[in-house]
């Protein structure tokens, strides 16, 4: 299990990786983060959600991602600016009133940090060939 999680952390921060480091410049919405648990790590409906939650709470802990919301548009991401256990329990909060798993821009984004751009680059994921 701990191959398949540090695989997905991988897929993930190679999904939010800069421009600098071979990437999009893109940001990961939570629907898409539930994607890549269920596919990575191989969980059952009932189990993505505590699945999805561990991972969030890995990448950041791990200084790997910081979850935050668009303000205006598309290019103005502002991180919470919350701790890790508030952020979690806001994210499981929304996520509960939903009463369903999130879809495309629902309830938070992540955006790579420098580590998570780093580790993005050693990964193997990246291709400079576009």
């Amino acid at each position: 299990m701990k191959m398949e999680l540090e695989a997905t952390v991988d897929q993930l921060v190679v999904d939010g990786a800069s421009r600098a480091v071979g990437g999009y410049d893109d940001w990961v919405d939570l629907f898409v983060m539930t994607v890549r648990v269920r596919d990575g790590l191989g969980v059952s409906d009932e189990d993505l959600r505590r699945s999805t939650m561990a991972v969030i709470e890995y990448v950041l802990s791990n200084g790997l991602m910081v979850v935050g919301d668009f303000v205006d548009d598309m290019t103005n991401f502002v991180p919470w600016g919350i701790s890790i256990s508030d952020a979690l329990a806001r994210i499981d909060g929304e996520w509960n009133a939903l009463g369903r798993d999130p879809r495309l821009w629902e309830i938070c984004w992540f955006e790579n940090t420098a580590a998570g751009n780093e580790r993005a680059q050693r990964s193997g994921l990246i291709t400079t060939e576009k």
